[in-house]
């Protein structure tokens, strides 16, 4: 997913790299916040269901891209929740 978003980023939108790394930058900070919640949730219901979860989430990603994605630059409201 990565280089599928730094192509996006920069090919269809036209962004430079440096741009694009700052539009990027939303996932890791994302990694921070959930990664403090799914601990909790590990210890309360176990690591099993939790990275299914995971997995079902990390899944529809591109799903969401393949359904919204297009040229028009909705960077927050249509790129960054499949980048998380």
């Amino acid at each position: 997913m990565l280089v599928v978003s730094v192509l996006h980023l920069t090919g269809t939108l036209g962004w430079s790299g440096p741009l694009a790394g700052f539009g990027l930058a939303a996932g890791p900070a994302m990694v921070v916040v959930v990664s403090r919640l799914s601990g909790h949730l590990v210890a309360r219901i176990g690591a099993g269901p939790v990275a299914l979860l995971a997995a079902i989430v990390y899944g529809l990603g591109p799903v969401w891209w393949f359904l919204r994605l297009d040229a028009t630059p909705d960077h927050w409201t249509v790129f960054c929740p499949a980048c998380s």
